[in-house]
């Protein structure tokens, strides 16, 4: 963990719920609600892992009280909520760091330097497919904004952006599967930037075999395989590619971190030493725009965020 880190206090809807959790972790303190939480003046950063409905409202009172925030992802339901949110992050001058820990790790810093070395980059093929089947899991509940590409779509577009190097700016298909009324189960869209490059996303939470891959195109014929980008210290991972000239090699990338600590020390230097991050407010915006984007081309309604926790 990060140095001089420590978790404090938690709080919960249920303070039994909370008391266990504390007694699991060590947890010293139990606060009897959210409110409390964010007004105590021990603490200097609140992490918020809400539901995706509940991170608008508990994001925005956590910087109106002094509180650095680190929210999981996707940042909120919609763009139109996380531009909110991203300026009451530029009014208060606090950190509102999006928690996309895979882009902290090693793991993607060597997947940059092949990005810079194997030539221009002119499609991008991402895929994030895991088995979620029960009904009741929240990532199915419309109203706590759930869906597919709210769950492991945020993290294929937040991929897909990372490696083409530019925005998408047209949706030119889209297709899905609903689990229930606008509930998407499994989601494939495909992109165009203004500069003409092309991207894919495929997403899904009913697959047997887990698939987390990601394929780049270059203009000189060269190509990069990713495998495991998304938690490359669990089990496994693997990097391969084949240089313009027809070199193919192949990688593993070794931390002994998690992606979760480098995610945790890239917090601690943006709210100790201002070191910018990728994954700040701003590009959560970037991140829900396309989101909604998909959204708007499957004919499904753009999520909402709750109006009280």
């Amino acid at each position: 963990m990060a140095t001089d880190v420590a978790v404090t206090a938690v709080a919960a809807r249920d303070v039994k719920a909370a008391e266990r959790y504390a007694k699991k972790h060590n947890i010293p303190r139990v606060l009897p609600s959210y409110d409390a939480l964010i007004e105590d003046q021990n603490i200097d950063a609140i992490y918020i892992a809400l539901p995706n409905s509940h991170h608008h409202k508990w994001t925005l009172r956590s910087l109106e009280h002094g509180k650095h925030v680190l929210c999981e992802k996707p940042l909120a339901s919609n763009a139109a909520d996380a531009s909110e949110m991203s300026q009451k992050a530029q009014q208060t001058g606090l950190v509102l760091f999006e928690a996309f820990h895979y882009r902290h790790h090693p793991y993607i810093a060597r997947v940059k330097e092949l990005l810079a070395e194997l030539g221009n980059v002119t499609s991008v093929d991402t895929k994030f497919c895991i088995p979620v089947f029960r009904g009741t899991d929240i990532r199915y509940n419309f109203s706590l904004a759930g869906g597919a590409m709210m769950d492991v779509g945020c993290y294929a577009v937040n991929c897909l952006r990372l490696l083409l190097g530019e925005e998408p700016t047209e949706v030119t298909s889209a297709s899905t599967t609903l689990a229930y009324e606008n509930v998407d189960q499994e989601t494939i869209a495909e992109f165009k930037t203004a500069t003409g490059k092309t991207g894919r996303i495929h997403v899904s939470l009913f697959t047997i075999i887990p698939r987390i891959a990601a394929h780049i195109q270059f203009d000189n014929g060269a190509s990069l395989h990713l495998y495991n980008w998304l938690a490359p210290h669990i089990l496994w991972n693997r990097i391969s590619y084949t240089t313009a000239s027809g070199v193919t090699k192949s990688e593993r990338i070794q931390s002994s971190d998690s992606t979760y600590t480098h995610q945790l020390r890239a917090f601690v230097a943006a709210v100790r030493d201002h070191v910018p991050v990728e994954t700040d407010h701003l590009d959560g915006v970037k991140n829900m725009t396309v989101i909604d984007a998909v959204y708007d081309k499957l004919g499904l309604p753009r999520r909402s965020s709750a109006s009280s926790a």
